[in-house]
């Protein structure tokens, strides 16, 4: 909480290491081929950042689409994803590219919010499967990328898991108090 306090407070810059470790170009390489300059730009310094980064851009310039290459990156790297935006939308939005390429992922929130191609991956539809609060804990566990709304992120298993990275999508309709919980 100190550290987010410095970077929101007290504006701490954004910091980045030199190079990515050399088992990890090749996974990235081939998952940017249909990235133009810009976006390939993007995703490395993503990857390169230690605290927080911000991709903007004007509507249609990829920027979705840089994230989805984003989130499928770092899985690929073993990392934990939070997805979250201010809108149901924004999340389906983004988790319905990730499903076209096969990316496994947790969807919390109402079953009546949740795009309807997106429920088998719901919270709702997976702990039907679950008898005991182990099985639970192991559904929750077995999930290395979550997706949910700003406000839906006061959900439990939340506050009792912290993640490598969260991507925050149409940050800039989002008031900052609300999007300070899941960052």
């Amino acid at each position: 909480i100190n550290e987010l306090r410095k970077m929101i407070v007290d504006r701490k810059p954004a910091e980045y290491v030199n190079t990515l470790p050399r088992a990890y170009q090749e996974k990235i390489s081939k998952s940017m081929g249909r990235m133009n300059h810009v976006q390939r730009q993007a995703i490395i310094k993503a990857l390169t950042c230690q605290n927080y980064m911000l991709i903007k851009g004007l509507p249609g310039t990829g920027k979705s689409h840089t994230l989805v290459n984003l989130i499928h990156i770092l899985g690929m790297m073993g990392k934990s994803v939070l997805i979250t935006s201010h809108t149901n939308s924004a999340v389906d939005n983004i988790l319905l590219r990730l499903k076209e390429r096969g990316i496994k992922f947790l969807r919390l929130g109402s079953n009546a919010r949740i795009h309807p191609s997106l429920r088998e991956f719901s919270e709702s539809t997976l702990i039907e499967k679950c008898k005991t609060v182990e099985d639970l804990e192991m559904l929750y566990k077995s999930f290395e990328i979550v997706a949910c709304t700003c406000l839906g992120s006061s959900h439990a298993l939340l506050s009792q898991r912290r993640f490598d990275v969260c991507v925050v999508d149409e940050a800039t309709q989002i008031f900052q108090p609300t999007v300070i919980r899941p960052l």
